[in-house]
């Protein structure tokens, strides 16, 4: 016996257009993929722009490899864009991925070729600075600790980097690595300029800066 013959109008009507609203809701989440691409992070992307990205990455687009390398972040594929990425020289596309590949010892991200990345982006463009701290750093340890360098690039750093400062003074603190007052008060500043005209009200300013005075 036929599914039509055994239900009654209505319900037929029903099958119609539950399918039909789950054909709309496809449709507009497919649409909203292409129509926001542009401005989607690794790990909202979604639908039609993963085909878009996928182009533009084989491509060349190192901005293209990098979110894809964000959306598929812990695997092998993701490991795969970062790498892909890596070999770009694109500035601001190396660092956490990268350095998080290389602290799971994944296989092509070794810490003399992460590196020599890192080199070769800072000999391009010394905003690239921040890298090489975050690399000598070694929040993620790739196993490239080295806070003597890293104290070298600190003031080199051009953008605000909270991140990096409040990770170098949190091994800094670990290791009772001694920091002279001179680098302490340059980090402060540094950390206003990231925080502009809210600093004194932000308590995360005031907590990276009392941390900062505490340092060896």
């Amino acid at each position: 016996m036929k599914l039509k013959s055994l239900l009654p109008n209505s319900g037929r009507m029903m099958l119609i257009w539950l399918a039909l609203i789950m054909f709309i809701s496809y449709a507009a989440w497919w649409y909203d993929s292409i129509v926001t691409c542009d401005t989607e992070e690794g790990y909202t992307v979604h639908g039609a722009c993963l085909n878009i990205l996928l182009e533009k990455a084989n491509a060349g687009s190192a901005g293209a490899m990098d979110i894809l390398a964000t959306h598929y972040d812990g695997t092998e594929e993701g490991d795969m864009w970062y790498r892909r990425a890596a070999m770009t020289g694109d500035v601001y596309i190396l660092g956490g991925g990268i350095l998080a590949a290389c602290g799971r010892k994944t296989k092509g991200f070794s810490p003399a070729e992460v590196e020599g990345w890192m080199k070769a982006a800072y000999a391009k463009d010394p905003g690239a600075a921040f890298l090489l701290a975050d690399l000598y750093i070694d929040f993620d340890k790739c196993g490239t600790r080295n806070l003597q360098l890293a104290v070298h690039y600190l003031p080199l750093m051009k953008q605000c980097q909270s991140g990096t400062i409040r990770h170098f003074v949190r091994i800094a603190i670990e290791d009772n690595f001694y920091v002279d007052a001179s680098l302490k008060q340059l980090l402060i500043k540094q950390v206003e300029a990231c925080y502009g005209s809210n600093v004194y009200l932000n308590r995360d300013y005031g907590y990276l800066t009392q941390e900062i005075r505490s340092l060896p």
